[in-house]
């Protein structure tokens, strides 16, 4: 089901944009000015999200930048998302809807939203997450120049309504050929960073930015970007907030770390080359966690200990 989008395009978000006001300073934009302020897209995929959606595109609206279109992809939600998205759009000129008719799964649904942005720039955003006001003129100022494709943030963790700093911390400063770095850290979040819209062209595999195999795409796509020598900027101050959840948190760290060892699996050949002490690393600390959540959880993954195993003692001799 598709809601009938006040913005269709580019040519359209950029007339809106004609008529607006400047909000870093308050001055009226002229034409001319406008006619070269590039569309940004933000895609929001949401699933039963009620609780929080309205606070997160509120976050996408209040940014100091104009030329935004807000496309969101509900997954055929249950609860009153839908009806909180449709109100929204009545007053929210930016916001492009459409509806699943059935759920088609995390990844798909991510695939759907970004293939629906028409923007020179694009980003994804998690249903429950926040832009910090500042997020994308920060970003824009730097992915602009043409040696950047991809600009990423730092960001503020909520929990149980308490922002806290993430304790992962990586130097600012421009990252190629970092899979060590996403092996090791993993610092880099999908909800915080703004790509060139020939980035996700370069990084699509069959139409598709997310793997649709993986539960962890986020974290394959970074190993993909890492791996294909794309240039990341990273921008230290945390311009984004997180928010995590508890619900469910045994079967999802199983989970979690089963299908990110599957990516690192598919991935072993250009690991081994690029990175290999940084990839060994990694398979050793998979496998103490398996070990660790068979102790916590009392779930033992026999398969991939013994896949890691394998894979470990077998890099081990290159």
């Amino acid at each position: 089901m598709t809601m009938r989008p006040i913005i269709k395009n580019r040519m359209v978000v950029e007339r809106h944009c004609f008529m607006s006001m400047n909000k870093t300073d308050g001055s009226p934009v002229s034409d001319n000015q406008a006619s070269i302020i590039p569309l940004v897209s933000v895609c929001i995929p949401v699933y039963n999200g009620e609780k929080y959606i309205k606070e997160t595109i509120q976050s996408v609206i209040s940014q100091r930048y104009d030329n935004i279109e807000i496309i969101v992809q509900d997954n055929a939600s249950t609860d009153a998302t839908w009806n909180i998205l449709k109100d929204l759009a009545q007053t929210c000129p930016q916001l492009s809807l459409k509806r699943n008719e059935r759920n088609e799964g995390m990844a798909p649904n991510w695939n759907l939203a970004i293939n629906r942005a028409c923007g020179d720039y694009i980003m994804l955003l998690s249903a429950d997450d926040l832009l910090a006001p500042g997020f994308l003129t920060a970003c824009l100022k730097v992915i602009q120049n043409a040696s950047v494709d991809i600009v990423t943030t730092d960001h503020f963790l909520l929990r149980k309504g308490v922002k806290v700093k993430r304790k992962i911390s990586v130097a600012q400063g421009d990252y190629r050929n970092f899979a060590g770095t996403v092996l090791l850290l993993n610092p880099f979040s999908i909800n915080f960073s703004l790509f060139k819209k020939e980035t996700i062209t370069r990084l699509k595999r069959e139409g598709r930015l997310f793997s649709e195999s993986f539960f962890t795409c986020d974290y394959d796509l970074w190993i993909r970007a890492a791996l294909s020598g794309i240039n990341v900027h990273y921008i230290e101050q945390p311009l984004g907030t997180y928010r995590v959840h508890e619900s469910n948190i045994s079967r999802q760290v199983i989970r979690m770390n089963r299908q990110a060892a599957l990516v690192i699996l598919r991935h072993r050949d250009e690991l081994r080359r690029q990175c290999g002490i940084s990839y060994r690393f990694t398979l050793f600390r998979f496998i103490i966690r398996i070990i660790r959540n068979a102790i916590i959880f009392r779930r033992f993954d026999k398969r991939m200990f013994f896949a890691l195993s394998k894979e470990a003692v077998s890099a081990d001799k290159m």
